[in-house]
């Protein structure tokens, strides 16, 4: 019997195995829980600047002003 071969399988060299066991250890740290509630968060926050016209007075935006109140006034 060929020492390469255990049970009809060949053998993988120690270097091999070392690759092998940091791709998977990588991977599981690559793939970590996702916080969905920062990025719901994230995304209110991004269509509140999308608005336009008069603004709520509670607008989390302070860069962001009212905008487009006399669009369209002069056909009208």
């Amino acid at each position: 019997m060929n020492a390469n071969k255990v049970s009809g399988m060949q053998r993988l060299s120690p270097s091999t195995l070392v690759i092998l066991i940091s791709f998977c250890f990588c991977s599981c740290l690559a793939f970590n829980s996702h916080d969905y509630s920062d990025a719901l968060t994230k995304s209110i926050l991004f269509f509140e600047g999308q608005r336009s016209g008069k603004l709520p007075s509670n607008q989390r935006l302070t860069w962001r002003g009212d905008s487009a109140l006399a669009d369209g006034f002069s056909y009208h």
